[in-house]
């Protein structure tokens, strides 16, 4: 069973090919040079392949990326994070792991992980590994999406209106 990525939403992906096809459909294709038009065709059949077969989305995103990268469509350019703000993201994940340890010493029912198709119980140490991996991953979702370590995103109320 393969791992799904996150271009196997549709909506993930309609949002990402959505700039580049408006700009497609933007272009006066009878001022277009023939490299032009070769790079249009193949834009349009990349797309048109990626819509009809999911797995296949991954690499088209990558080459999408190298072809029209150089035009910033919105949502295309992946932020990075310098080397101190990583670290202090780092440090933060890494201060929940005491909690994770003693959710995980106090809970009766001990999680589990999948290996090779045979399941096995975590220690305390692999499972605060595996929640520390999972907070940094929030970490960054959360700085990329706010701006900011502080921030914080909107709670829903659970009132029964």
């Amino acid at each position: 069973m393969s791992k799904k990525n996150k271009w196997e939403n549709n909506a993930i992906w309609e949002k990402f090919i959505a700039p580049l096809v408006a700009w497609i459909k933007s272009l006066n294709m009878k001022e277009q040079t023939d490299e032009m038009l070769d790079m249009i065709e193949n834009a349009e059949f990349q797309i048109k392949r990626g819509s009809r077969n999911a797995s296949n989305r991954q690499n088209i995103v990558k080459s999408l990326k190298l072809e029209f990268g150089h035009l910033d469509f919105e949502g295309w350019t992946s932020v990075r994070i310098d080397k101190d703000l990583l670290k202090k993201m780092k440090k933060q994940a890494k201060d929940n792991r005491p909690v994770h340890i003693d959710f995980f010493n106090n809970t009766s029912v001990k999680p589990t992980y999948v290996k090779d198709d045979v399941r096995y119980q975590h220690t305390a140490e692999s499972y605060a590994d595996k929640q520390e991996e999972a907070d940094l991953r929030s970490i960054k979702l959360m700085y990329r999406e706010l701006e900011s370590l502080d921030a914080t995103f909107e709670v829903e109320s659970n009132d029964a209106s």
